[in-house]
């Protein structure tokens, strides 16, 4: 009997059923994987034992030029002075350098080794297997570890080289916790002999060198004037600085349960997650589930509508509520059941095409993806339910008599259909104003002027096999002979790179000998300006060669490094002299080049000033340009011959996409939600007009037979929607606007056309809504076709 009744619907009413269970699988599937997403970052980290009082220190240090940066690392000596705390009851540390791995005849460069301290694995053991303390020459690995440098069938027991550091016994191979954030997959223990130096780098208080994670003891939160007092206690002066060490160091402690929400650092130990990425998918899901909600309210009322005279009908030859509630009832279980099958095979082809899902789904435990699923469901079962129980209230159960139904049904209709316009309207044109500002912020970033080529350059890390100018000569003229490459360019320094250091410079004409300005720099060879393409503004008739005069360092300036020092032209840069002090002795500069302004990290509003010392040494980047695509990959390929591994080898085109990786995949998730309410938008307004054409129908044949035209009805179906149009719009837009202006807060430098071209395209999703609705309502009305042949069609649908 319900199947029967259920494919009496559909055959009634096809179209409209089937959306309205595809756009109720779509809510159902958005809100399932928002709860796992929930449970996973709630989860995240919660495994460790006594995870309360267990805190990562970080650092922030205030740069001479007035700008700060920020480091997951510490220096050594906060950890001796920590541990010396009487209110710390431990500090936990791990060392991360890189290394080549050799294993049965393979060597592989540039790979990734934690050194932990023997507390380190008592409080924050990554891995879900239990673990005993290592021993001087053994090493803990993962099989993501084993696959991807070793490829040993049986690990256990093997022996591997580590570079200089010697050979070492695979001890065990152990799977990462699920739910944990730490990314260590390969440990061994902490000695001082791994890191170069040690003994220097335990007074230095101005670099970092160690993640370190402290257990507070029986406090309920951190002090971080521990961390103050240490500074204050045991830093020493910076030579020549005239400020203080606790104007320059500022560490913090965070909970380890807030160590994988993103905070920017160059130098990250976990994997991380963007908080505001976070905030944008629950707020997606959030418009997703709002919307097919509404749409589902307006499917239901077509659907409902078809069918309401054999209800009267049931209900004037005796037929109780009851009765009729529970035909309903019988109707909506087969509903439901094809809801939750729908929504079944979307998440299956989700698991099997999104690399994300299947991420999402192997982190949440097996019965918590059941049960919020069978949650889920009901939930979406209940709103239909009471989607139907309130039709059934307001359009059967409250009538009467036949007048006051179709007077009653005629104002009900009129005041449902404007307040669902105005909720879909105003749901899809937030989003769609969002996307339009999100992707032309996002375009006019990665394709905006950063002082440098982007196109087509390769860089790569100098390793163990390319130590030397005679090696990567040879290189270099094989990539020239069989790729057509430029010649190697290097550097210390490749885009936002965290690394660079900042000196304070004079120059000669300068009043105030204590005057002195920070400005940004790094080292390159004579080969850097052409391969990066950097633009000469003065000085072209110089040569770009390193001094021989061990007094004099030759030297590319910027714009704003001009401006910085107070000159006004060119010539005051190219004939003055500067003066830096390295190394305790004091050098002259001189300026070879003027270029154009090169951003080194972020794009902001007032460049930074530069300086760069050409030196013809071993950096620790390379870089090449190529023409094309294909022969990239043979210099890819090549360059693994050298020992270089795909981390090691990156584009410059990548490297600015994974900086703006998580705004990217903001844009994208706001993409795919604005894509979706578009289509429920367009819809909604195709079932409005149907619904809007139906309610005035009459009115408007009263209309032809007076002699109004078809132009006078659509202009009168336009003004019975004029207003809440213009409503929902404006508040759209006020909506829109306020999530957009918050998002840019993270940029520096906003295009002005991500205003406009997001109005613009509110603008035309409104005109697409009006015209949508009025083709409907003509098609509705049976006003699409002839004027002779108008009479006597059906409604469509």
């Amino acid at each position: 009997m319900m199947l029967n009744d259920f494919y009496y619907d559909i055959k009634l009413n096809p179209v409209p059923i089937i959306l309205g269970i595809i756009i109720s699988a779509i809510g159902c599937v958005t809100t399932f994987l928002t709860l796992l997403l929930f449970i996973s970052d709630y989860s995240t980290d919660r495994f460790y034992p006594d995870h309360q009082h267990l805190y990562r220190l970080e650092s922030r240090f205030s740069l001479p030029n007035g700008s700060w940066a920020r480091f997951a690392q510490v220096p050594l000596p906060l950890i001796n002075a920590l541990n010396n705390d009487p209110r710390i009851a431990s500090v936990s540390y791990a060392y991360r350098f890189f290394t080549s791995v050799r294993s049965e005849g393979r060597v592989i460069s540039g790979v990734e080794i934690f050194a932990v301290s023997p507390e380190f694995l008592t409080y924050l053991n990554p891995y879900q297997q239990s673990v005993t303390p290592l021993g001087p020459n053994e090493i803990y690995i993962t099989p993501a570890f084993n696959r991807k440098f070793l490829g040993l069938s049986d690990p256990r027991g093997k022996t591997i080289r580590l570079g200089n550091q010697g050979k070492f016994t695979i001890k065990d191979v152990l799977d990462p916790h699920k739910g944990g954030s730490l990314d260590m997959p390969a440990m061994i223990a902490f000695s001082p002999w791994m890191m170069e130096g040690y003994n220097d780098k335990r007074d230095d208080w101005y670099h970092n060198h160690v993640f370190a994670f402290v257990h507070g003891g029986a406090q309920k939160t951190f002090d971080n004037r521990i961390l103050k007092q240490a500074v204050e206690r045991y830093a020493p002066q910076l030579p020549g600085a005239p400020s203080t060490p606790g104007e320059y160091l500022h560490f913090s402690a965070r909970n380890i349960l807030d160590m994988h929400y993103d905070q920017g650092y160059s130098d990250e130990l976990a994997s991380v997650q963007s908080r505001p990425l976070l905030h944008t998918l629950y707020g997606a899901a959030s418009f997703v589930l709002l919307t097919s909600l509404v749409n589902l309210l307006n499917i239901n009322g077509i659907v409902n509508a078809a069918k309401r005279n054999s209800l009267h009908i049931k209900r004037s030859i005796g037929a109780s509520d009851k009765q009729i509630f529970a035909e309903y009832c019988g109707v909506m279980i087969p509903q439901f059941l094809c809801i939750v099958l729908v929504a079944l095979v979307m998440l299956t082809g989700a698991a099997l095409f999104s690399r994300q899902v299947q991420l999402l789904l192997y982190q949440v435990p097996r019965p918590s993806q059941a049960w919020v699923f069978l949650s889920v469901s009901l939930i979406m079962g209940s709103m239909i339910g009471l989607c139907q129980s309130a039709y059934l209230y307001f359009f059967v159960f409250r009538a009467r008599n036949g007048r006051e139904h179709v007077r009653y049904e005629n104002k009900a209709s009129y005041y449902i259909n404007k307040l669902s316009l105005v909720a879909q309207l105003l749901i899809s044109g937030s989003m769609v104003y969002i996307w339009a500002g999100a992707i032309t912020q996002n375009h006019f970033i990665l394709d905006t002027d950063f002082g440098y080529h982007k196109k087509n350059l390769l860089t790569f890390e100098t390793n163990d096999q390319l130590n030397s100018l005679a090696m990567l000569r040879v290189l270099q003229n094989r990539l020239k002979e069989t790729a057509g490459t430029s010649n190697i360019a290097l550097s210390s320094w490749r885009p936002f790179d965290m690394s660079r250091p900042v000196m304070t410079v004079q120059h000669a004409r300068q009043q105030s000998e204590d005057q002195f300005i920070a400005i940004n720099t790094f080292a390159a060879d004579r080969n850097f300006l052409r391969v990066w393409g950097l633009e000469t503004l003065a000085g072209e008739e110089n040569a770009v060669i390193e001094s021989q005069d061990p007094a004099i360092l030759h030297v590319i300036v910027t714009r704003a490094f001009m401006n910085a020092m107070g000159q006004s032209t060119y010539d005051e840069v190219m004939n003055n002299t500067f003066y830096i002090d390295l190394d305790g002795k004091k050098k002259a500069l001189r300026v070879l080049r003027i270029v154009d302004n090169v951003y080194l990290g972020e794009r902001t509003t007032l460049p930074q000033p530069l300086i760069i010392f050409i030196k013809d040494n071993i950096e620790k980047y390379g870089s090449v340009k190529y023409p094309t695509l294909r022969q990239r990959d043979h210099i890819v390929s090549m360059l693994k011959d050298y020992g270089l591994s795909e981390g090691q080898i990156e584009s410059v085109d990548d490297l600015h996409r994974r900086h703006f990786k998580n705004s990217l995949m903001i844009s994208g998730v706001i993409r795919l939600v604005a894509a979706i309410s578009l289509l429920l938008m367009l819809v909604s307004a195709l079932i409005i007009g149907i619904s809007e054409a139906r309610r005035l129908n009459k009115t408007l044949k009263i209309m032809e037979a007076v002699g109004g035209s078809i132009y006078t009805g659509i202009v009168f179906f336009l003004y019975q929607n004029v207003v809440p149009l213009l409503i929902s719009t404006v508040i759209a837009f006020i909506i829109g606007f306020g999530f957009l202006h918050h998002w840019l807060r993270q940029y520096d430098v906003v295009t002005g056309l991500t205003y406009t071209y997001a109005l613009a395209a509110l603008m035309l999703l409104a005109l697409s809504v009006a015209a949508v609705m009025v083709l409907a309502s003509l098609a509705g009305g049976g006003r699409l076709g002839f004027a002779g042949r108008r009479r006597g069609v059906l409604p469509w649908m």
